[in-house]
């Protein structure tokens, strides 16, 4: 045991494991979904309804449908919008439910590798695949990759008549904090068809599990609507029985009701991790400290990862490895995507939630400060 292990295993505050994540559900939540439980109104569709609203009104959108499940928002969402000949175009990390939702509706799909120190492509060849390869009718999904910006070139698929999908999970709340930045802060939804948010566990907010589906469209809002289980159901159709359930809305409502301090929390964190690794050997590919939200925070590690893991694990410090990217569910070959193979092997996220505390947020940056 070296000096610093020591030091922390001498300090009581040090004692207690630092879990991944943990989601914060105050006494509020918990009332609001007692309430609805005693006043049976499970499927009652009043609390959904209210939460869609308030989810729409708090971040400025216009239509909302919330869903038991992210994929279940990607299903409806590409049936929506696919013609006979469209190909779902997908970044290399983006989430597996957009994958999975593809592989449902039997529609092609095709991957975009980042950039090296990266976590998007370069602009440059995002532009030239758009040009080149993409076809009027394609389908392409913008997703921010871990809570990073990244400004999609949106004139471009809109001029070829491609329809976007734009994955707002690791983005949301973006506007709240970037009341600054209009010109980007605005961009948000402005030029995608559908957005997608999912209301996981170590999602922004949360519903336990979920996700909700937005449009500008009125078209796209009662097509979707007419084919889920619910009130507005057209009865003529395939129905799919996707809708959120109403004790999980409620505790949604009472997420939202404080979204500004929770982004503002995560944010701060964020920035701290990224001065504390400036001075290291390691790597992270935030590229911009004002307009990135953290919703995970992977480092790549210039040492064997199994040995980072084990550092971790004896200062009783949880991590995780970044999601599989999707090119290994596919079986393509991993030299055809070296730059987010070089990235699943070489980087593990850090705890990165509200409820972190300061001291837990302080230790864990000395830990990765005095990784030897």
């Amino acid at each position: 045991m070296n000096s610093f292990q020591q030091f922390l295993t001498s300090k009581k505050e040090f004692a207690k494991p630092i879990e991944f994540n943990k989601t914060y559900l105050a006494k509020e939540e918990l009332e609001a979904v007692l309430d609805c439980l005693l006043e049976d109104r499970i499927t009652s569709e009043t609390i959904r309804e209210k939460f869609e609203k308030l989810f729409c009104e708090t971040l400025n959108f216009k239509k909302g449908i919330a869903l038991n499940s992210k994929t279940s928002a990607y299903h409806l969402a590409f049936k929506s919008l696919m013609q006979e000949n469209s190909t779902v175009w997908l970044l290399n990390l983006t989430s597996e439910s957009a994958l999975d939702a593809v592989r449902y509706l039997g529609l092609s799909a095709k991957l975009i590798e980042i950039d090296k120190n990266s976590y998007f492509p370069s602009l440059e060849h995002l532009c030239k695949i758009i040009k080149e390869e993409m076809k009027e009718n394609d389908i392409f999904v913008a997703d921010y990759i871990y809570g990073a910006f990244y400004p999609f070139p949106f004139e471009m698929f809109l001029e070829k008549n491609i329809s976007i999908i734009e994955d707002i999970t690791g983005i949301l709340g973006f506007q709240i904090n970037n009341i600054e930045n209009k010109e980007n802060s605005t961009s948000i939804g402005v030029y995608s068809h559908i957005q997608i948010c999912g209301l996981y566990e170590n999602d922004i907010i949360t519903t336990g599990k979920g996700a909700i589906l937005l449009t500008q469209s009125n078209r796209i809002y009662k097509e979707i609507n007419e084919i889920c289980y619910g009130n507005q159901r057209n009865i003529e159709k395939l129905a799919y029985d996707y809708k959120l359930e109403d004790f999980q809305s409620a505790m949604g409502i009472h997420q939202l009701n404080k979204i500004g301090s929770l982004v503002s929390r995560r944010k701060k964190i964020g920035q701290r991790y990224l001065e504390a690794i400036q001075n290291t050997e390691n790597e992270v590919y935030f590229k911009n400290k004002l307009l990135d939200n953290y919703h995970r925070f992977p480092i790549v590690f210039h040492k064997n990862l199994e040995e980072v893991m084990r550092y971790f694990k004896s200062l009783k410090i949880e991590v995780k490895t970044i999601p599989l990217p999707l090119h290994r569910y596919l079986k393509y070959s991993n030299s055809e995507f070296p730059n987010s193979e070089r990235l699943y092997k070489k980087s593990l996220c850090i705890p990165l939630y509200p409820m972190l505390s300061s001291s837990n947020v302080e230790r864990i940056i000395i830990s990765i400060k005095n990784i030897i």
